[in-house]
């Protein structure tokens, strides 16, 4: 009873941020709560990917983006998703008050950011996410992956970051469109 309250309240506290965006959010607590789950990923020896507009904000924001609350890492192959699965069924997030998100396996909330972990599965030559849209891929060109500095972390991520981005977000990914979500 007490987790659901937990999960209850830290959503309800998404919500009203997501609301109020424009009023500005703790970006220090995004920041904790991507650290976090990427220290818990590294234990289990996996390889977080920093992906689509948490790249977007280290990129081109050096940082997270300030009017987005949520933030995404992806990971490869069904080892990699059985191992995440794994730790949030045994309470390895929950040990650091990181929440799993009741029905959307592989989303986790915390003071109000919510985090998803996008595995990856190979599907021919390209990689299809379990999560979210069957669109999400990451394309044979995006290979090999590169280690790039991130909130005092190595993260993984696609080798061309700006291509990347420009295909993910178009021409005009510089230019921040605040209040449309993953949109940028």
């Amino acid at each position: 009873m007490i987790e659901n309250n937990y999960i209850e309240k830290s959503f309800q506290s998404f919500q009203q941020q997501d609301a109020n965006k424009n009023l500005g959010v703790n970006i220090e607590l995004a920041e904790n709560l991507l650290k976090d789950c990427f220290d818990v990923l590294i234990s289990l020896d996996l390889r977080p990917l920093l992906i689509f507009g948490s790249l977007l904000g280290y990129y081109r924001e050096n940082g997270l983006i300030h009017h987005d609350l949520d933030m995404d890492i992806g990971i490869i192959g069904k080892d990699q998703m059985l191992k995440v699965k794994d730790a949030i069924d045994s309470g390895k997030f929950a040990n650091k008050g990181i929440m799993a998100i009741p029905q959307r396996c592989f989303s986790l909330v915390r003071d109000g950011f919510y985090i998803d972990i996008y595995p990856f599965l190979q599907e021919g030559n390209d990689y299809v996410s379990q999560l979210g849209y069957p669109h999400y891929k990451l394309y044979q060109e995006e290979f090999p992956l590169q280690t790039i500095d991130f909130l005092d972390r190595k993260f993984y991520t696609i080798k061309d970051i700006e291509q990347y981005l420009i295909k993910r977000y178009g021409e005009n990914w510089k230019t921040p469109i605040v209040n449309k979500g993953a949109k940028g």
